[in-house]
């Protein structure tokens, strides 16, 4: 079965969308999404990434290509 992967630079804040999920298959980890080898890492599994950074930390771009790198499809 699938599973959601709750990533954040906030292990916290990850850990408390988990809560509110309210789902066994829903898990909490930290990530930098600036760091590509942590980003890389996280995204080795993933059969797709929905990313909820927003658009002025000018990180979604580094998150696609992330993506594009490892075949992962992405939504927003």
């Amino acid at each position: 079965g699938s599973e959601a992967i709750v990533a954040d630079a906030n292990l916290e804040g990850a850990k408390e969308v988990v809560d509110w999920i309210g789902s066994p298959k829903a898990s909490a980890s930290a990530v930098d999404v600036s760091d590509e080898g942590m980003l890389a890492t996280l995204l080795q599994d993933a059969d797709a990434v929905a990313n909820a950074v927003t658009y002025y930390h000018n990180l979604n771009l580094r998150i696609m290509d992330a993506c594009l790198r490892a075949k992962v499809p992405y939504v927003t």
